[in-house]
């Protein structure tokens, strides 16, 4: 489905007005961004129906559909054009504009076009320079008196604002979602700084890679992706050197073994640490013995290996009551937890925790438990990671007992640093998110009622 959205600024003409759909056109920029523009317009979004999302517009993707609450806080510069789906090849409209209210809103348009064209008209020959923050909230600042910056390198955007490439792991889990909705509102607010392309590879690999290869060829300031495994990204992170594209891995690492030279920092939790901390609230649930099972997350995954690694480890070398009986991927879905929840409850007839490496997964656990005849968070200790809503909602109905943090909210992180590379400035090697633990007795119903994913 296609759902462009525009600033109001930035139009320039009107094609295919309708009494119930507003399309939406943007204005020609220089002739060195013509290249990448034309880029962008290819980078697509597929789902698992088939619905295509095409960006027609860069600067920014707007939330999905399963999104549109945020589109009531937007300012009212905003238009969203109409929906166009694969299958059907025809249109649908977003908003119903009927009568006098289509009216304005046409004749609205129509001063801002002509106005623009105006504007373009004044200020022909005058050259620019803007120096802003991702985050800064007033336009950029204007200078004639400022010699233009010089040229950029081959294959680099010559765009004044920070153009970033972001290329999504998918939408495995709320968590997932949250990180994109928090990338993508973060760009929507920001357009006359920021510029975002964005990619859901649908937990493939071989997308990831093409999503930063299609980066690569726009020329953005800077690419950014959380891996959805650890191996087999020398050749393409490689290509982003040899660019001169700095990269930022987000909320998970890549092998240890492969060169770190080739990304420049990474933007993430310790997930060893959270499996250590799920590892200490386990032992103090069972009281330092019981029986464990371990829902493992996706099969290469760095958040799901180093997790393991925490858990296990500590359970090893300070819980010798505990015994870890079975450990298998649930791929951090949720359906995949309960389906490998429900096989350890048949394979096992007693088990007294269950270690998931991520929240999602835990309450795929609490539902096979149910299933099962047994009361979840008492007959059977749950733990998780990540800390999203529904897990505080568990901790809060009894039926989970504990989560580790490790927060999806990064998109500040995320352009602080982007920026800062594109200055030429020096970063860490790894920025750490500041996480904590969450167990009954510090869930309330206030909390859970501020969680913000």
């Amino acid at each position: 489905m296609i759902k462009p959205g525009v600033k109001f600024k930035d139009l320039f003409s009107l094609k295919n007005m309708r009494e119930t759909t507003l399309l939406t056109a943007w204005k020609r920029q220089s002739r060195r961004d013509q290249s990448r523009r034309k880029n962008s317009r290819n980078c697509s979004i597929i789902d698992s129906s088939g619905t295509v999302e095409v960006i027609r517009k860069t600067g920014f993707i707007f939330p999905t559909a399963k999104n549109r609450n945020i589109r009531s806080n937007l300012s009212k510069d905003f238009f969203f054009a109409s929906q166009y789906n694969k299958n059907t090849k025809g249109k649908t409209p977003n908003y119903n504009l009927e009568g006098s209210k289509m009216k304005k809103v046409f004749a609205m348009m129509l001063a801002a076009t002509m106005s623009l064209s105006l504007a373009a008209c004044g200020n022909s020959g005058q050259s620019t320079t803007t120096t802003t923050s991702p985050a800064a909230t007033n336009p950029p600042a204007e200078s004639s008196t400022q010699a233009p910056d010089p040229a950029p390198a081959s294959g680099k955007s010559a765009n004044d604002k920070l153009v970033v490439g972001f290329a999504q792991i998918g939408q495995e889990s709320g968590w997932r979602d949250a990180e994109t909705n928090d990338i993508q509102w973060y760009a929507a607010r920001a357009t006359d700084t920021v510029e975002l392309h964005f990619a859901d590879a649908q937990q493939k690999q071989e997308n990831q890679i093409k999503a930063i290869r299609s980066f690569i060829e726009m020329g953005v300031d800077v690419i950014a992706f959380p891996p959805v495994v650890e191996t087999g990204w020398e050749a393409v992170l490689t290509e982003c050197q040899e660019a001169g594209i700095p990269v930022i891995l987000v909320d998970r690492g890549i092998d240890a073994n492969t060169d770190d030279s080739l990304y420049t920092t990474m933007i993430a939790s310790d997930h060893v640490w959270a499996g250590e901390q799920a590892a200490i609230a386990m032992n103090d649930l069972l009281g330092g013995s019981g029986v464990v099972v371990e829902l493992e997350g996706t099969v290469g995954a760095s958040a799901a290996v180093q997790r393991k690694q925490g858990f296990d480890e500590y359970i090893a070398a300070n819980c010798s009551g505990i015994e870890i009986v079975a450990s298998q991927t649930g791929d951090f879905t949720r359906a995949q937890g309960k389906e490998v929840m429900e096989s350890f409850l048949k394979t096992y007839d007693k088990i007294d925790g269950v270690f998931c490496h991520n929240d999602d997964m835990a309450l795929g656990a609490i539902e096979a438990i149910k299933e099962a005849g047994l009361k979840p968070g008492e007959d059977i200790k749950i733990v998780g990671v990540d800390g999203v809503k529904g897990a505080f909602e568990a901790i809060l109905a009894g039926e989970m007992n504990c989560t580790v943090e490790c927060t999806p909210i990064l998109a500040n992180q995320i352009f602080d640093t982007a920026a800062k590379l594109k200055a030429g400035e020096s970063v860490d090697k790894w920025i750490m998110s500041a996480d904590e633990v969450y167990t009954a007795d510090r869930v309330t119903a206030d909390v859970v009622d501020g969680r913000a994913y």
